[in-house]
């Protein structure tokens, strides 16, 4: 299973956290087919200087060089890093292309040869990897990784079975000694695998290339599956609403947040992964970095949390959450669609707690978006929500740095940039145009100064006064600042009730399927008809109950359960855990891949 990142959803009193797709653990991008290698390419400068970028990446985009085999030293993939088993530079697999397609074609068979020696039978015999093409768009896909054909056939050469206790799962030689190391320390409190390390589980499409499951090339590991199940997703298919119901019953977030920056996050796993490992005290000394202390303390401190959240949700119907597995069984027992509509029937009386729990949170939304003065049922939803809030976002940034600007000493005001800021605010707000209020001058009416009577227009874009003003208008300056104070403001409010409208949204979804979806309380039927399928992914919400969504040792009787101290051990030993990914996949841990960040 793979997901990432550290937020996840949010309950009514807590802050707002989108479900977001986490970064990538290698993010680069593929090469541009059929770039041209090496130097010597002064006439696409010159015709891009000429024609511009879209008549250069036309040229590119027909140029189709062969590339099996090594890239050549003198010509690094675009944005690649040679990974630690790539062979070195100026080796024997390092030498530019000699010849034509005849040398090339010597240079895939090879290539080919060598998955065929090398690789593990099992790898060699998957159902995506028997053919020749098959293998060949496999090193079309992996070439921008890894660097070159050879690069790529060394690493995959190196996932072989893995000794480790309970299973003899097919893993990277990196993974495995961290593994081994992991078991050493922990003894009997460690996990037997579920036998799910290395996977293909889709084919190679050159088109939209990243390495985004690591399981594709042996880095990541999954452990007891079916009580750490991936939350909020399966698959492609994402859907928060039971993230949502967790943390409005729970009161927490389903995702462990370990609160560093994933650029932070990646260097302490890296130096922690490598000193777990090390006999060089030297080295060894990293594992007692304050922040290496720090961040293994809150490793362990959300995991416990966890644990709690997910006995929590499964204790929060009391009774009637054993009603609620037993109707779930009954309801895949029985054949007849009437008999199970029937029985999905009884779903809301089994859920009324959900039910009050959930209403309260869409009551509290519609408080909070009055308080701001809003009204609900006057605020955009779906798309429009998004886009509604992406220009609030964006047009208060430009008022609050404006702001801050004009307030600095001795900063000069350009009237005509202000107004290009005020102007989209007060739009979007639905107020009418706003313009500076002028006074008469001490001359009177049709003195030297030039004024006129009374002010033009009132802030608020107001007619003309008949009567003069009583006092001289406030500068220019002191108008702007006062009306960017006033829109920073509104703005603010605005943003307020667009993003409580947007977890009220969700809220609601989550009461409607409740009511109304059997998918989402019960789940679908097991390709062994008459029983409920254990989902591992998007698990339904009886599932839930039952198992929990973070089941430890503490809490469940399976062999390949795991407790707090091996989810610390596995992140001392340089692993992320997949329970901080925005959809949490607690059953997961990868280690980055020597190519990766």
């Amino acid at each position: 299973m793979r997901a990432r990142v550290v937020r996840g959803g949010s309950g009514p009193d807590l802050p707002l956290r989108p479900f977001v797709d986490p970064p990538r653990t290698d993010d680069r991008a593929a090469p541009a087919r059929g770039a041209a290698p090496g130097a010597g390419n002064d006439h696409i400068a010159r015709l891009q200087a000429f024609a511009g970028n879209a008549a250069v990446s036309r040229l590119l985009a027909q140029r189709q060089v062969p590339q099996h085999g090594p890239t050549p030293a003198t010509t690094p993939t675009p944005g690649a890093q040679t990974p630690a088993t790539a062979p070195a530079a100026g080796g024997p697999t390092a030498t530019p292309m000699a010849g034509g397609p005849t040398d090339d074609k010597a240079r895939l068979e090879a290539i080919l040869a060598r998955i065929e020696k090398d690789f593990d039978p099992a790898i060699r015999g998957h159902r995506l990897l028997k053919e020749r093409n098959q293998r060949i768009r496999f090193l079309d896909y992996m070439r921008p990784f890894f660097g070159s054909d050879d690069a790529t056939v060394d690493h995959f050469a190196r996932i072989t079975p893995a000794a480790i206790p309970g299973s003899t799962t097919l893993l990277h030689e990196a993974v495995t000694t961290r593994l081994l190391s992991v078991a050493g320390e922990l003894g009997g409190r460690m996990p037997t695998s579920d036998g799910n390390g290395w996977a293909f589980r889709a084919g190679f499409d050159t088109g939209s290339q990243d390495v985004y499951d690591l399981h594709r090339i042996g880095m990541a590991i999954d452990y007891n599956a079916a009580e750490m199940p991936h939350l909020g997703k399966r698959r492609k298919k994402v859907d928060p609403r039971q993230l949502d119901l967790i943390s409005i019953v729970t009161g927490r977030a389903a995702t462990m947040n370990l609160g560093v920056s994933e650029a932070k996050l990646a260097t302490l796993l890296k130096e922690m992964g490598e000193a777990s490992i090390s006999s060089d005290p030297a080295a060894r000394q990293n594992l007692e970095k304050p922040e290496a202390v720090a961040l293994l303390a809150t490793v362990r401190a959300e995991a416990e949390a966890l644990e709690r959240a997910s006995a929590t949700f499964q204790a929060s119907l009391g009774d009637k959450g054993a009603e609620l597995v037993k109707l779930q069984k009954d309801y895949f027992a029985a054949s007849d669609p009437k008999v199970r509509a029937e029985l999905f029937a009884k779903v809301p009386g089994l859920v009324a707690t959900w039910k009050t729990q959930v209403d309260a949170a869409v009551d509290k939304m519609d408080a909070d978006i009055a308080a701001v003065g809003a009204k609900v049922d006057e605020l955009p939803t779906g798309a429009a929500l998004t886009k509604a809030d992406k220009v609030t976002e964006r047009t208060r940034t430009a008022v609050t740095r404006l702001l801050q600007r004009l307030k600095r000493p001795r900063a000069r005001l350009d009237l005509a940039a202000a107004r290009k800021v005020i102007a989209p605010a007060r739009t979007s707000l639905g107020e009418p145009e706003w313009a500076l209020v002028t006074a008469a001058p001490a001359g009177g009416p049709t003195g030297s100064g030039g004024g006129t009577t009374g002010p033009t227009r009132a802030s608020t874009g107001g007619a003309p006064d008949a009567a003069p003003a009583a006092a001289p208008a406030a500068d220019a300056r002191t108008q702007v600042v006062t009306e960017l104070e006033r829109l920073a403001g509104r703005l603010g409010d605005r943003q307020t009730a667009l993003r409580k409208k947007a977890w009220r949204d969700r809220v609601v979804a989550v009461r409607d399927g409740l009511a109304s979806d059997p998918s989402f309380v019960l789940g679908e039927e097991d390709a062994k008809k008459g029983r409920p399928k254990v989902e591992v992914g998007l698990p339904p919400l009886a599932q839930l109950v039952d198992r929990g969504f973070y089941a430890t040792r503490g809490t469940s009787k399976r062999t390949a359960s795991f407790g707090v101290d091996f989810v610390e051990a596995m992140v001392r030993h340089g692993f992320h855990p997949g329970s901080r990914f925005a959809n949490p996949d607690s059953m997961h841990f990868e280690l980055p891949w020597p190519g990766g960040r």
